[in-house]
């Protein structure tokens, strides 16, 4: 068996080309269900990775499938971020004063699930090792990955982050 080990890969002009360092993804396939108007956390939506650089950024890729049990309710999903172990802190934040959560979607039809999705490029420059996780939270009853009228599993939910170089 062979092996190469390079330090950097360098185009014709001799500067380093940059791209990703590593991928985490988790995908939930089951379901989970909240009554709660404050956030929390969805079960099997957390990712964890380590930045080799403090200049590196973060890209999260994430996606839930979201209805609630009540017609022109409120889905409300959001990005957190912890680093080694602190205090999270809601990233990709939208400015509505109103509403401080990253992902949003009324249902006018309880009987169908909408699709929520997030794209954050982050800066977060650290080395220690960085959490990534969705929250969830409705004023009526949220479902991820179900309709909101059965429990029939109908959906798959994800997130992934990716280390740039940066």
């Amino acid at each position: 068996m062979s092996q190469i080990n390079v330090n950097t890969i360098a185009n014709i002009a001799g500067t380093q080309n940059k791209g990703v360092l590593q991928v985490v993804s988790a995908t939930k396939v089951d379901i989970f269900t909240t009554a709660s108007a404050t956030m929390v956390d969805i079960t099997g939506l957390t990712v964890t990775l380590t930045p080799r650089s403090t200049d590196s950024k973060v890209l999260i890729l994430s996606q839930c499938q979201t209805s609630v049990d009540t017609n022109g309710y409120e889905s409300r999903i959001q990005l957190v971020r912890a680093i080694s172990g602190g205090a999270t802190t809601n990233i990709a934040i939208n400015t509505d004063t109103t509403r401080k959560n990253s992902m949003s979607q009324i249902t006018t039809n309880n009987y169908e699930m909408s699709h929520i999705s997030a794209f954050h490029l982050d800066s977060p420059s650290t080395t220690s090792a960085i959490t990534y996780h969705l929250e969830a939270s409705s004023d009526a009853t949220i479902c991820i990955n179900r309709k909101g009228n059965n429990t029939d599993l109908g959906g798959t939910s994800n997130i992934t982050a990716m280390e740039i170089q940066g």
